[in-house]
């Protein structure tokens, strides 16, 4: 379960902050409303719901940054958000309905990888910055491929060497593994392969499925 940490709180509202203070254009600087979009992962049967606790942080954050007069000067920030369901087919819709109904947002909040990863790929074509509080997938570390994509939370990969130590601890030779056929899953396992050159996977699937690996090193 991932938690949006006291770290991640504090993190969110520099980070805002910093974007904004670098973005006000002489067009925007006229008016005293800053909004930013905000796609949450609130409701749904599947993925990760952690925007029922994200939500509320980010807009704790927008009220501290608001009621300290000396961050954003003459200038008050307004978060527009809605839910995603953390399904990339509505959080793309999400993004687009934030983009092309007024008021302009300067930047976007995004959470859960999968839609983070749509949205993401797709905010470069307008040089929009898309803040994430809770994507850990590994592929969106990818800069050449999202660009504009920053994050709080961090990426998958930092438990493999843990993962691997343990493997290595135990005297395992082999280990399976139950994970779902995305790319958040999947990016990771990747990584693992390329940077550590430890962990060779046996059975791939397309499909979601147990695969048996072998620890090589």
């Amino acid at each position: 379960m991932k938690v949006f940490s006291a770290q991640g709180f504090v993190g969110l509202t520099v980070v805002i902050v910093l974007v904004l203070s670098t973005n006000i254009s002489g067009s925007i600087s006229s008016e005293r409303l800053l909004n930013i979009g905000g796609i949450f992962p609130i409701n749904g049967t599947g993925g990760w719901q952690g925007g029922q606790a994200c939500q509320p942080a980010a807009m704790l954050a927008l009220e501290d940054v608001n009621a300290k007069v000396d961050l954003l000067p003459g200038y008050k920030l307004n978060l527009a958000w809605n839910d995603s369901l953390c399904e990339p087919g509505l959080g793309a819709a999400v993004m687009y309905d934030l983009l092309y109904n007024p008021p302009m947002k300067l930047m976007l909040l995004g959470g859960c990888s999968t839609v983070c990863t749509t949205i993401g790929e797709a905010a470069k074509m307008w040089n929009l910055v898309v803040l994430s509080y809770g994507s850990s997938s590994p592929a969106l570390s990818d800069r050449k491929r999202f660009p504009t994509f920053f994050r709080t939370h961090p990426s998958a990969t930092v438990h493999n060497p843990t993962r691997i130590k343990l493997m290595q601890k135990f005297g395992w030779s082999r280990v399976a593994i139950l994970q779902q056929a995305e790319e958040v899953f999947i990016s990771g396992r990747l990584y693992a392969r390329k940077r550590f050159a430890v962990v060779e996977a046996i059975t791939p699937s397309p499909v979601p499925c147990v695969l048996g690996q072998r620890v090589v090193a």
